[in-house]
């Protein structure tokens, strides 16, 4: 009975993480930086709010319960993908071989989906993904845009900033990941500057 229970369970995980990422591989890869989901106005908010946000963040003390979170399961990767240039109309296949632009072409598609969480929570942000092009692209790596009312502050992406803008914006103490496991997020306050605020931490 055990046996069954064990193999049931193996399949639902195995279900699970087939379906997130089909939904990964099915999802619109068209590069349109200028398509996206408007602007809810009502929870926008302003640089100066941004950093009396951030003051109070620094200043509140540092959560102690913290969840783990669960393990993280590798799933298979296609061997090829596209993207559809919205400047010059192209398409650009690559395979694994071509690993950087294969890479930052998954994770493209991946930050793409949570565009439109962060624009309904008042954040005025795209991405610049078209180095991904071969024919017009330039560059090497997809930027995040986010305009803070006084400019527009263009920041290389990494995929854990979704998380750490998310829960910012939602106004929480803790950010939680994609396996659940919750990190103080005053930790990512300098991280939260360069993103909205276009600081960056002098090198010493």
């Amino acid at each position: 009975m055990r046996s069954k229970t064990l193999t049931y369970l193996g399949i639902s995980l195995t279900l699970a993480g087939f379906a997130d990422q089909q939904a990964v591989n099915n999802s619109k890869h068209t590069g349109e930086k200028n398509k996206v989901e408007p602007i809810v106005e009502n929870n926008k908010r302003s640089r100066e709010q941004w950093k009396k946000q951030l003051e109070d963040l620094a200043k509140s003390p540092t959560p102690t319960k913290l969840k783990m979170g669960a393990m993280c399961y590798k799933m298979a990767m296609p061997y090829a993908d596209s993207y559809n240039c919205s400047k010059c109309k192209s398409k650009t296949v690559f395979a694994k071989g071509d690993s950087k632009r294969f890479k930052a072409g998954q994770l493209e598609k991946k930050v793409s989906k949570h565009l439109i969480e962060l624009r309904k929570l008042g954040l005025d942000v795209k991405i610049d993904s078209s180095f991904l092009c071969s024919k017009c692209g330039e560059g090497d790596d997809f930027y995040w845009e986010i305009s803070n009312g006084d400019k527009i502050v263009r920041t290389k992406c990494e995929y854990f900033d979704f998380y750490i803008l998310r829960d910012f914006l939602k106004k929480k103490e803790v950010v939680t990941g994609a396996t659940e496991r919750q990190k103080p997020l005053k930790k990512y306050i300098p991280r939260l500057k360069e993103l909205l605020l276009g600081e960056t931490k002098e090198k010493k």
